[in-house]
């Protein structure tokens, strides 16, 4: 962030950040990450932020094609 946005993007990057909540990879969330992973053929990272996304009846939104076309996600393409 830092070095793409400089000093005052990154303090407003982590301004933004500290809205946010703070979820815990626990065992439960990581196993249902590796079912989503092989299930939807997605990277374990990716899987990660999917399962966390379902856990919290959330919405992510994303313009990585990994995530297309699954339930609750909003795609959108890269122009």
């Amino acid at each position: 962030m830092l070095l793409t946005f400089g000093e005052e993007g990154a303090l407003k990057a982590r301004s933004m950040m500290l809205r946010g909540k703070v979820i815990l990879l626990d065992p439960s969330l990581a196993l249902d990450a590796s079912r989503l992973s092989i299930k939807h053929k997605l990277p374990m990272a990716d899987a990660i932020i999917y399962a966390t996304t379902l856990a919290h009846a959330a919405e992510a939104w994303t313009t990585d094609s990994h995530f297309k076309g699954l339930p609750n996600v909003r795609y959108f393409e890269k122009e």
